[in-house]
C-alpha cells in the first residue's frame, strides 16, 4: 500500500500485487501481469503484440574471476594471471553468451561509482606477447561456477578462448547456487566466477571487501596490504585526491589480475505499456516491495 505519510508529494501506487510463481513469457501469460522480470532469452521470444514494454535496471552487477594463486605454479605467476584477464574477449563474451544484453567490464570499479571509466579499455593485444614470455606447453587452469544467470556458458565460453593460449581449462558447472555461494567457492583449488551487487554509497565500501581478510569478496582471503592502506584512505581524502587515488587502486588491481572484471549484468522487465515509466531507488532491484513509485 501506499505510505501516505511519505514525504516526497510524488507515488500514485495504492497497492502491488505480487505473484511469486514462475512467469516465462508466453503470449498467454505476459497479458495478465504489469511488471515482469524477464531473461534477456525471454526477450526474443516477447511477441509484439504482448503489449509489454522492456526496460532494464542500471547495470550494477560485477561479475568477475577469482583466481587462486594457490592451484598450481602456473597461477602464482602474475604474468599467468594476466595473461588470463587479457585473453578474454569481453565484448565477444557479451555478444555471443547475452546476445548485448549486458555491458564488457574492463575494471574492477562498480558501474556509476566515483573512479569507474566507461571508456577505459583493457588492452588485449598483450595477450601474445604475454604468452610468448612463457614456456610452450599446457597451463592447467580450473574453473567452478554456477548454471543461475548463464553463468555456466560464461564459463564454458572462457575454456575456450584460453584455449586459444594454451591452456588446459577444466569447467565445473554447479546447479545448486546456495551451495555455490555459501561452501564451494570457499573450498574450491581452482578459480571462481563470482557476482556482487555494489550498491555501496561509495567504491571505498565494495574495494574495501575485496582485500580485507573477511570481506564478503575475498572468499580467497587474499593478504593485500598496500592496497588495503590505500583503500583505508579513501574515506578522509577530498574528491580530486580520491579520484587520483582510486585510478592507482585500479591499476594494481589490474597488475596483480587476482580479481579479473568480467561485465556487468542488469535485471530487465516487462511493463504494460499503460503503465508510467518507474524509477528504482537502486539499480538492481532484488525486492519490488522496496520500489519508490515517482510518476
Amino acid at each position: 500500500e501506499r505510505n501516505r505519510e511519505y514525504f516526497a508529494v510524488a507515488g500514485n501506487v495504492g497497492a502491488i500485487e505480487f505473484h511469486a510463481s514462475n512467469t516465462s513469457i508466453t503470449e498467454d501469460e505476459a497479458v495478465q501481469f504489469d511488471l515482469v522480470f524477464i531473461s534477456d532469452s525471454e526477450m526474443l521470444r516477447l511477441p509484439e503484440s504482448s503489449g509489454l514494454t522492456v526496460s532494464n535496471s542500471s547495470p550494477s552487477i560485477l561479475n568477475f574471476l577469482v583466481l587462486n594463486p594457490g592451484e598450481n605454479e602456473w597461477l602464482r605467476q602474475r604474468r599467468v594471471r594476466q595473461l588470463i584477464s587479457a585473453a578474454i574477449d569481453r565484448e565477444e563474451l557479451v555478444r555471443e553468451v547475452f546476445r548485448n544484453k549486458a555491458l564488457p567490464a574492463h575494471s574492477m570499479m562498480p558501474f556509476g561509482l566515483l573512479g569507474h571509466n566507461p571508456y577505459y579499455r583493457l588492452d588485449s593485444s598483450r595477450a601474445a606477447a604475454l604468452r610468448a614470455e612463457l614456456p610452450p606447453g599446457p597451463i592447467p587452469f580450473s574453473l567452478l561456477t554456477v548454471a543461475k544467470d548463464k553463468r555456466g556458458q560464461v564459463g564454458e565460453f572462457i575454456r575456450r578462448r584460453l584455449a586459444r593460449f594454451g591452456f588446459d581449462a577444466r569447467v565445473t558447472v554447479m546447479d545448486d547456487q546456495y551451495q555455490y555461494f555459501t561452501r564451494a567457492i570457499y573450498e574450491t583449488g581452482g578459480a571462481v566466477i563470482m557476482g556482487g551487487i555494489p550498491d555501496y554509497p561509495a567504491a571505498y565500501h565494495f574495494l574495501s571487501h575485496l582485500v580485507e581478510p573477511n570481506g564478503y569478496y575475498n572468499c580467497r582471503r587474499f593478504v593485500l596490504p598496500g592496497l588495503q592502506s590505500k583503500i583505508e584512505a579513501l574515506p578522509s581524502l577530498g574528491t580530486l585526491a580520491e579520484t587520483r587515488l582510486l585510478a592507482e587502486i585500479g591499476a594494481e588491481l589490474e597488475s596483480e589480475a587476482l580479481y579479473v572484471p568480467l561485465y556487468y549484468y542488469s535485471n530487465f522487465i516487462a511493463r504494460r505499456r499503460t503503465v508510467k515509466p518507474i524509477t528504482f531507488k537502486y539499480g538492481e532491484v532484488a525486492d519490488l516491495a522496496r520500489l519508490e513509485v515517482t510518476e
